[in-house]
């Protein structure tokens, strides 16, 4: 059956079983075994599976390709699993654009480089949201009663170059507003290659629109890592708020200004966050961050890590007694840490964000030695699994963030709008109580607005960092992986400025130390000072690290 026959067949069919339908479609989304997030699809006749990573930051489909593999990139070869696309396998594929190689980079330094090809796709873990049911089906199309989805001429990268990314991404972002002479710009590309026009144009949605919950996952990342092939639900085009507790806060989108050419990108999921504080189990907190603090903060579901101020990283160190190796390049801390009921809370105005301190944890278990890395003590040592955002060039909020809040972003309108996720429990007591809504308007379903009125504006700004303590460190690991911590900063004089990213209504980072009066005394002015918190077992030593660590941090992505 011809390309063109299959496209007429698919748009009456589609037109059958949407007039009659008015719910909200959603695909099951997984975490793997780094804890990112992914969707099951096949691509091409006969299918070849792709794991797509859910990818917030970016508006294009891709995938890695396999054409280096002979004996599978041709007709009948009979691969179809492992997330590689062989395009002479698909007898429906289609090279674009006179075979043009394209180079992609990213502003999250994410790049890839291919070629622009044209395709079917299917999703094959697709839900029905239907007042509060879930109806799962393994099929293809978008049928109101089995609730299966297939996306005919589709246009993705097939990426031959993809650096240490191993699989693909369903990009959601919005457009990309550079100059056509920009590779990324998108006015380098129609409407084939963004997933959301394209059910928009089909009728399955409203509006360019996404909601995302991933909250589902029953083991966090110190206890193991595996395979969750239900971590949540990505919902297309819709709001469900079965998916979130408290009340959903709507937010205008941040711009991203291109430094190179001044123009301003709305699509992005950049909002604005004006505080952090940690608490303990007894509800006491403190806030990390100045009275005046306000700064656009990127959500990225792609980044295991989360990049924040260095000031923030500091005291984050000071409540959880982490210390800095250097020769991993990570902050560790002890897994039982994720036991004592402390919680990092995120402010956007008059909307909080709770992530357990668990959940920024990372288990330093390796396979190779069998082993974790432990401190003196005994005790595990876990990764904290954040970072100064001088190595992003802007903050960023990863994977522990996303999985606690609920996203709702209209592309269209340049709108966002975020809740505190509901637990597993939540989600199916509240089942049947409201039903999932379409985006239909410039507003958010459910959503009420930010008390937020300062005008903010994100770049790429990269930073500096200068420090006379480069080749000192607070940690160091023995063969047998036990954890010895290094000597105090306080017995010399150290100062270490760090700039912050240009935004309006950022603020430059500074941090301080000075060598004046003893080791002793200078512990004891900052235990008064955060003597309003106190989390057992925490050591405030651990503020000696932040402050010697001010040199190189390596971006440690997870694909």
């Amino acid at each position: 059956m011809s390309k063109f026959l299959q496209s007429i067949i698919f748009f009456f069919l589609s037109q059958l079983v949407l007039g009659a339908n008015s719910e909200v479609p959603s695909l099951v989304v997984g975490t793997d075994y780094s804890g990112l997030y992914y969707v099951n699809s096949t691509f091409g006749s006969p299918g070849q599976e792709q794991r797509l990573r859910v990818d917030l930051s970016q508006p294009y489909m891709w995938v890695v390709s396999g054409e280096i593999y002979p004996e599978c990139n041709k007709l009948g070869s009979g691969c179809l699993s492992g997330s590689l696309y062989y395009p002479l396998q698909s007898t429906t594929s289609e090279q674009l654009s006179d075979a043009e190689y394209v180079r992609l980079e990213f502003l999250d330094l994410i790049s890839i480089n291919g070629s622009k090809y044209n395709d079917n796709m299917n999703f094959t873990t697709l839900s029905l949201e239907n007042n509060g049911t879930t109806v799962n089906d393994t099929n293809v199309l978008w049928d109101a009663k089995k609730g299966w989805l297939s996306v005919n001429d589709t246009s993705f990268i097939v990426a031959n170059e993809t650096g240490t990314l191993i699989h693909g991404a369903l990009g959601l972002s919005g457009q990309i507003n550079t100059p056509a002479s920009d590779p990324v710009s998108s006015l380098n590309f129609d409407d084939s290659y963004y997933f959301l026009k394209q059910l928009k144009n089909a009728g399955v949605i409203e509006t360019s629109s996404y909601s995302l919950w991933v909250n589902n996952a029953t083991v966090n990342d110190t206890e193991s890592k595996f395979i969750d092939d239900d971590a949540g639900r990505l919902l297309l085009g819709g709001v469900d708020p079965k998916y979130y507790t408290g009340d959903l806060i709507s937010f205008s989108t941040i711009p991203f200004k291109d430094e190179d050419s001044g123009y301003l990108s709305t699509g992005y999921p950049i909002v604005p966050m004006s505080k952090i504080s940690i608490s303990n189990s007894d509800q006491q907190a403190v806030n990390l961050t100045d009275s005046d603090f306000l700064q656009p903060v990127f959500l990225h579901s792609r980044y295991l890590y989360s990049y924040l101020p260095l000031s923030l990283i500091i005291q984050v160190s000071i409540q959880t007694n982490a210390v800095y190796v250097e020769s991993l390049d990570r902050w560790l801390v002890a897994c039982d840490i994720g036991d004592m009921g402390s919680n990092v809370v995120f402010e956007f105005g008059n909307l909080n964000i709770t992530v357990p301190t668990a959940d920024f944890l990372g288990t330093t278990y390796s396979v190779l030695s069998n082993s974790s890395l432990h401190f003196v003590n005994g005790k595990e040592a876990c990764y904290l699994k954040m970072y100064p955002n001088y190595a992003t060039s802007f903050s960023v909020l990863g994977q522990s963030f996303i999985k606690n809040a609920y996203i709702a972003h209209d592309l269209e309108n340049g709108n966002i709008a975020l809740a505190q996720a509901a637990s597993p429990d939540e989600v199916e007591s509240a089942s049947g109580k409201k039903s999932a809504k379409k985006f239909e308007s410039s507003t958010i379903p459910y959503a009420v607005t930010n008390n937020i009125t300062n005008s903010l504006t994100m770049s790429n700004s990269m930073t500096t960092i200068s420090s006379d303590l480069l080749n000192k460190y607070t940690a160091t690991i023995a063969s047998d992986g036990e954890i010895f911590t290094g000597r105090s900063f306080y017995d010399t004089s150290r100062t270490t400025t760090a700039d912050g990213n240009t935004s309006s209504g950022g603020s430059n980072q500074s941090t301080t130390s000075n060598s004046s009066g003893t080791p002793s005394a200078a512990a004891a002015r900052i235990q008064n000072h955060f003597s309003s918190l106190s989390i057992p077992n925490f050591n405030i030593w651990g503020l000696s690290l932040a402050l010697i660590v001010c040199g190189f941090f390596g971006l440690s992505l997870v694909f």
